[in-house]
């Protein structure tokens, strides 16, 4: 038996899945970006770049990557920032 898809996949241009992304990571606000989280896209891996407040921001944002669309692995480059430089930031 061989199976056929009957409708055309057209698929999403590398800018718009990173476009998305980014704009997703600015509504969540209980996650603590010090700077904003850059998305490049090296064909289906999202590279993460920027400056997070905590280790679980770092982690909930690499796998929130993951159900992204367009994404299907990741490289994470987050850095946490040194405790104390988010002492005046909101949780």
């Amino acid at each position: 038996t061989r199976l056929t898809i009957g409708f055309a996949h057209s698929p999403r241009s590398i800018n718009v899945i990173s476009a998305r992304f980014e704009k997703r990571m600015v509504s969540i606000p209980r996650i603590q970006m010090l700077t904003p989280v850059k998305v490049t896209m090296e064909q289906e891996t999202a590279v993460l770049r920027g400056t997070v407040g905590r280790e679980s921001d770092r982690d909930l944002i690499a796998r929130l990557a993951l159900l992204e669309p367009g994404i299907s692995s990741v490289r994470n480059e987050l850095i946490v920032a040194p405790e104390g430089s988010t002492s005046d930031r909101p949780n």
